[in-house]
């Protein structure tokens, strides 16, 4: 079996959105002839708002070997933990921590490039570079972002001569999230990606509108480019069948479901006041209704709601594991989207597993791959986050149909959206590449 070393700065028990997509190729890549050999930094590094969830690592290999090293960045302590009070459970000196953690990240971000993570690659480029000597590794496959983690395996591909896959979940050059930062970091990030795209013998890119961006960029490297989506876990079609048997009684109440972080780029202010003029002029609908978040939210849309006094409609429970995420996402009416207002080019992994579940969808969204793919397959509804009026309808509408039992789950074919399936799309590249 060819081994592979996995270059990938998330990986559990961070819970954050990267790992989830890597964990699945690690989990999968065994049964189609690759053994992964996992280099990643150590949890105590993670930022605050990734929480601690093992429910993945029960699920892995038992022989998958993963390395771990320390960084030169400041330790941040992993999130508030698990469980429905998460987000209050701060005392003084965790949130002196917090801010003094914020203000070095700022000052990285604005200062290092591509990104504070840089700070990792002197311990990542020796580590790495023993294991590709030491053992009979073949190829380099690298997961970003952080954006650091390409920086990191262009040089372990310049030190060893492995052939190198590089595994883009978001967009690095042209995304405005990093485009923002400085003009300096902006200036200096283009030539870097060239260099590290012209390096790679393969990019993976997860969106049709990435892989159209990439080939614009660098029309030289066309060949490179190869389109492999994002998905769901195979488990998750089983706990949704486990979901589904607990959940036969009729429900009385109208439950509204989002999963994952809420913060300013994810922003559900317009739903909170189309909630508020629901609650004012249909009293039933305040009564029966409830919109759950699952995640850490901003504070400032926690105070949103208690400003507008819809406290008892919204349920934030701060972080809970993946299986009990599915069972709140089985547990539903409705799903609700949010997406990054600048990453068009994105689609939020959460989306599939929303798909998955055939549930309907409430997406609040700008044009861009996400809502393409919703409307496409026909999974639900979109508006722009200014849309207050069309968000307001739907939530009524919904809330009707749900009363007369004329709810219905969308009829979706998900089959290609399976992390099992597209592992083996991805080892297909690798193959390529021993030959």
């Amino acid at each position: 079996m060819n081994k592979v070393l996995v270059l990938s700065y998330h990986y559990p028990p961070c819970a954050y959105g990267c790992s989830i997509r890597v964990v699945n190729f690690v989990k999968f890549l065994p049964r189609f002839g690759f053994k992964p050999v996992v280099l990643t930094v150590e949890p105590g590094y993670y930022k605050d708002h990734a929480a601690d969830d093992a429910s993945h690592e029960s699920t892995m290999p038992a022989d998958i070997e993963v390395l771990r090293t320390a960084s030169l960045e400041p330790r941040a302590k992993m999130g508030g933990g698990l469980g429905a009070n998460a987000n209050q459970n701060h005392g003084v000196l965790s949130r002196i921590r917090s801010a003094v953690l914020r203000v070095v990240q700022q000052l990285g971000d604005s200062l290092l490039v591509p990104d504070v993570q840089i700070l990792w690659a002197p311990k990542a480029i020796k580590a790495g570079k023993e294991l590709l000597t030491r053992q009979d590794i073949k190829l380099i496959f690298a997961v970003a972002p952080p954006f650091s983690v390409l920086v990191i395996a262009y040089w372990l591909k310049k030190l060893t001569g492995k052939k190198l896959v590089l595994d883009f979940k978001d967009m690095w050059v042209g995304r405005n999230q990093h485009e923002h930062r400085t003009k300096l970091c902006s200036r200096l990030s283009k030539p870097i990606e060239k260099r590290i795209v012209k390096a790679a013998d393969r990019v993976i890119l997860n969106t049709d509108q990435s892989y159209r961006h990439f080939v614009n960029r660098y029309p030289e490297h066309k060949d490179k480019f190869v389109l492999i989506p994002n998905g769901f876990e195979p488990q998750l079609e089983d706990l949704v069948k486990k979901s589904s048997h607990k959940l036969n009684e009729r429900r009385t109440s109208f439950k509204i479901m989002h999963t994952g972080t809420v913060d300013t780029d994810r922003n559900p202010e317009t739903l909170i006041y189309a909630v508020k003029e629901l609650f004012d002029e249909h009293p039933e609908f305040a009564a029966k209704v409830k919109i759950s978040f699952s995640g850490k939210v901003h504070h400032r849309y926690i105070a949103l709601v208690e400003e507008l006094g819809l406290k008892h409609m919204f349920d934030f429970m701060g972080y809970v594991n993946y299986t009990q995420n599915i069972e709140l996402l089985c547990s539903a009416s409705l799903l609700l989207l949010l997406t990054t207002h600048d990453a068009a080019d994105a689609i939020p992994g959460k989306l599939y597993e929303y798909l998955a579940i055939k549930k309907p969808i409430l997406a609040i969204t700008e044009d861009g791959a996400a809502k393409d793919l919703l409307l496409s397959l026909k999974a639900g509804k979109a508006f722009y986050p200014t849309d207050k009026t069309g968000i307001k309808q739907a939530l009524w509408e919904s809330y009707q149909d749900f009363g007369r039992g004329e709810l219905k789950p969308p009829k979706i074919a998900v089959e290609k959206f399976n992390r099992q399936h597209q592992t083996g799309e991805l080892a297909n590249v690798f193959k390529q590449l021993m030959v």
